[in-house]
């Protein structure tokens, strides 16, 4: 876990998550660009 690429799949995983609930936000967060 002190590897950054967990720590980035992890918080990438919740943001996704929690930006899926909101459709504005729901294209950037499964596409990073």
């Amino acid at each position: 876990m002190s590897e950054p690429i967990g720590e980035t799949k992890k918080a990438g995983k919740r943001k996704i998550q929690r930006l899926a609930v909101e459709p504005p936000f729901r294209t950037e967060a499964i596409e990073p660009a």
